[in-house]
């Protein structure tokens, strides 16, 4: 799409150089590819915003270019296909909801995840226990190995897809560091997203976080041999899954399909202050 949209750009040059019209449909449709697939990158605008924009300067192009009736079509299908979407994962969350996790053993490492758990054993984490679960009857059984720092102030949650460091504030307030997400979650859950991260790459971003939170006066809690790290892991995950399950279809319409986007990594800049403001000002 990025190529496709680079040479709409490139004609649309050419045709001005030529003096030849046509440019201006060429222009926008080309613009519009390329800031649906570029901008979101870059922006911190919230999606759907930048996508509606993007499809807003496609459609502009064909109706300038004589196709006044795909581009009348272009957003409404553009918006049942993205409240489709939006409906399914709320449907899948309502799922989840309702099951219950199973407790494994420490020795239970799902297949796929032994590398990241082996790199986060080599930083000298200790595995706790796991939990399990099915997302529907007869899918893969997805078991998550929970291990511990050696700080004892962040925990690790590894599947084969998904790794995750969390630190807890205060009991329920929570820093989450992932390699993926894009689920909404309460207000007292922060969340940055380190896109297809190594587990070298979320110990890291979650570290600079710990510190930039810690200049605002507020530390992890340290996890005793008297806390069921497993418990509190899988009470993590019911209590997102809970709310993600609660959540109106306005709001899983907005879901960000990159995460990355709209939970990016927690630096000193201006809008990680205020996601850690919300943070701090949330109900826990």
């Amino acid at each position: 799409m990025l190529a496709c949209g680079t040479f709409f750009l490139a004609f649309a040059l050419w045709l001005v150089l030529a003096g030849e019209s046509g440019a201006l449909v060429f222009a926008l449709v080309g613009g519009g590819l390329i800031l649906l697939v570029a901008w979101p990158r870059r922006s911190a605008t919230a999606y759907p915003v930048h996508e509606w924009i993007a499809m807003g300067l496609v459609s502009g192009g064909l109706a300038a270019g004589g196709s006044p009736l795909l581009a009348a079509t272009l957003f409404p299908a553009a918006f049942l296909v993205m409240l489709a979407i939006a409906l399914w994962l709320r449907r899948t969350f309502q799922r989840l909801a309702s099951f219950e996790f199973e407790v494994v053993g420490d020795t239970e490492v799902m297949r796929g995840a032994e590398d990241a758990v082996a790199a986060f054993e080599r930083e000298g984490f200790t595995r706790a226990g796991g939990y399990a679960f099915n997302a529907r009857p007869g899918s893969k059984r997805v078991v998550a190995t929970v291990l511990v720092a050696p700080s004892r102030d962040r925990y690790a949650a590894v599947t084969d897809r998904v790794v995750e460091v969390t630190s807890r504030f205060g009991g329920e307030r929570c820093l989450i560091t992932a390699n993926r997400g894009n689920a909404p979650l309460p207000g007292d859950i922060l969340r940055q997203v380190v896109a297809r991260g190594l587990p070298a790459d979320l110990m890291g971003a979650h570290e600079t976080a710990i510190e930039l939170l810690s200049g605002r006066g507020v530390r992890p809690d340290r996890f005793t041999a008297d806390d069921n790290l497993v418990e509190v892991a899988v009470d993590s995950e019911k209590r997102a899954i809970r709310f993600a399950s609660e959540t109106g279809w306005r709001q899983s319409l907005s879901m960000e399909p990159r995460g990355k986007r709209k939970h990016p990594v927690l630096r000193g800049d201006r809008r990680s202050r205020k996601r850690i403001d919300s943070w701090l000002g949330a109900r826990a």
